[in-house]
């Protein structure tokens, strides 16, 4: 799991957002499945981070920050706001 997001992030850096989304997709949908939250939460922000339209990316990681912080996940709230640029 931990590998697929790896791959996935690469591919975000690399590859068409299509291509690289329908990873990040996958990566999150088998972290939920087995329970980790973090690394789902981290391939939400990666899939934030490649949306086409800047406000509405801005608002969802917003949003993901404040759950990242809500659940104490400091580096991943920092992550989230860190992208918001």
């Amino acid at each position: 799991m931990i590998a697929a997001l790896a791959l996935a992030r690469i591919q975000s850096k690399s590859e068409p957002a299509a291509a690289s989304a329908k990873s990040l997709q996958s990566a999150e949908e088998t972290a939920q499945r087995y329970s980790y939250a973090p690394l789902a939460l981290e391939a939400r922000i990666l899939l934030a981070r490649i949306q086409s339209k800047s406000n509405h990316r801005r608002q969802q990681l917003n949003a993901l920050a404040q759950e990242a912080a809500g659940r104490g996940w400091k580096q991943l709230a920092a992550d989230a706001r860190a992208t918001d640029k």
